[in-house]
């Protein structure tokens, strides 16, 4: 599963080139960027209709808004569902989430994540009393730096992947952990089954 970090911050033009030159500056860095927005405080994590557009060079950005069915899917189940196989997901307007964050201000706004654990660093063209790193909006290559070196962990493999009829269904970190170390201590009685190395199970369908 990709990991998440919170954009927070009035929403504008300015904001939306700073994320694209953010995005750009991370990808320079070999971390696949994909985008997901909550368009209105009132609706849920997705919204009763999702968007998802995939750019040409691969990128993907998630919108959610009005109408249609289908609403009600927590981040972490847009993460797994949606993103699988990105390194990072740049999320706006969940600023609720208990993710790392970063606080957008333009001209003349004031921080309101000041007292959040999560805050990591703060976008502003002007002063901002704060212990944590600043930078200016032009300057989305010092930002990206500093996520890659402090914020993202290094990329692992996921434990476990499942999949059912070809799609793939998301696990937490610690059902991986649960269930690959179960399977693997029921492998290891077999013949053959304590060496280690990628184990790949199969399940047919039952008969009717």
């Amino acid at each position: 599963m990709p990991f998440a970090i919170c954009l927070a911050g009035e929403a504008g033009p300015e904001k939306t080139e700073f994320v694209n030159d953010l995005a750009a500056q991370l990808e320079t860095r070999h971390i696949k960027v994909g985008f997901v927005r909550r368009q209105a405080p009132d609706l849920g994590a997705v919204g009763a209709r999702v968007n998802l557009d995939i750019s040409q060079d691969g990128t993907m950005c998630l919108l959610s808004g009005g109408g249609g069915g289908g609403g009600g899917a927590s981040l972490e189940e847009l993460l797994g569902r949606y993103f699988a196989g990105l390194d990072l997901v740049i999320c706006q307007g969940f600023e609720e989430e208990k993710r790392p964050k970063v606080e957008w201000l333009p001209q003349g706004g004031k921080p309101s994540l000041a007292r959040d654990p999560g805050l990591r660093a703060v976008v502003s063209a002007q002063a901002v009393e704060t212990d944590k790193a600043v930078y200016a909006p032009g300057d989305a290559a010092g930002l990206a730096a500093f996520l890659v070196s402090e914020v993202i962990p290094k990329s692992q493999p996921p434990r476990m992947r499942m999949v059912l009829n070809g799609k793939r269904i998301p696990i937490k970190e610690f059902v991986q952990d649960i269930l690959a170390n179960t399977i693997r201590a029921m492998v290891a009685s077999l013949k053959g089954g304590n060496r280690p190395g990628r184990l790949e199970i199969y399940i047919e369908p039952d008969k009717e």
